[in-house]
């Protein structure tokens, strides 16, 4: 079996925003469908996990994109794992249009965790099949890049950064009982956007995934920005806990435009 996987999605009305171009956080699930699949090809797919009481939990992903994709096309999505350090397995994927030239990449981070507890398990639980489906193949970066967040001091609640409120409701909840990560990045977006729809357009971000946020849980957005990079952390509020950082890169209309 080839240890690079390829997968095809395309990119439908929901998946788009005002200006007909892919959301993020829709590229986001494509690449967690990729990932879900390559892994299920390869014997540690989600059957597998519940097998052992144990899920796939997201820490780190970095993506870079050139272009994003319209409504109606067509994009391809390589994907292989890299295997793992220590407890941390390691992803790439490489993202195509319907022409196959390349407009994407990106790296991400996990652990195999307990699925009651979600504490990490032993990754040499895995070895066998690590070094069945593993490559060498390295195209962002080593590692996605751990973030600092905005906020010094998030027990005495700063308030000098604008924010929003988001809430963890029903639709929010995936299998693993917790906000999907997809939602996570949707949530960034709106931060970002909070003012006006046509602020500026967003090609590539870093997220570092912190804690999970759980159902009716109330999350405070904390929005930074600067000439090049907005930068959006998530704190729970009655718990006084980072959820989340995401830096996102912004870019000129010009530089995505049709």
């Amino acid at each position: 079996m080839d240890k690079v996987s390829e997968y095809h999605f395309q990119v439908l009305g929901p998946d788009v925003n005002h200006c007909d171009k892919l959301h993020l956080h829709s590229l986001f699930g494509m690449l967690q469908e990729a990932a879900s699949r390559s892994a299920a090809e390869h014997g540690w797919g989600s059957d597998e996990m519940d097998e052992q009481n144990a899920c796939w939990l997201l820490l780190r992903m970095s993506v870079v994109m050139t272009t994003l994709p319209s409504w109606q096309d067509e994009l391809t999505v390589k994907t292989w794992s890299r295997g793992f350090q220590r407890i941390y397995f390691l992803r790439d994927f490489l993202i195509y249009d319907s022409l196959g030239h390349e407009i994407g990449k990106a790296t991400s981070m996990w652990i195999a965790a307990d699925k009651n507890t979600h504490r990490p398990i032993r990754p040499v639980l895995f070895t066998k099949i690590s070094e069945e489906a593993s490559i060498d193949k390295c195209i962002l970066y080593d590692n996605p890049p751990k973030l600092e967040p905005i906020l010094t001091n998030i027990e005495e609640g700063e308030s000098e950064h604008n924010s929003i409120v988001k809430y963890a409701d029903y639709s929010e909840i995936d299998r693993n009982m917790h906000v999907n990560n997809t939602r996570y990045i949707a949530w960034c977006m709106d931060a970002a956007h909070r003012d006006t729809l046509s602020k500026c357009i967003i090609l590539s971000l870093d997220i570092n995934y912190l804690s999970e946020i759980k159902f009716k849980e109330k999350v405070d957005l904390f929005i930074k920005e600067s000439d090049d990079i907005i930068q959006v952390d998530g704190v729970v509020r009655d718990s006084n806990r980072y959820a989340f950082c995401c830096r996102m890169f912004k870019s000129d209309f010009m530089e995505v435009s049709s």
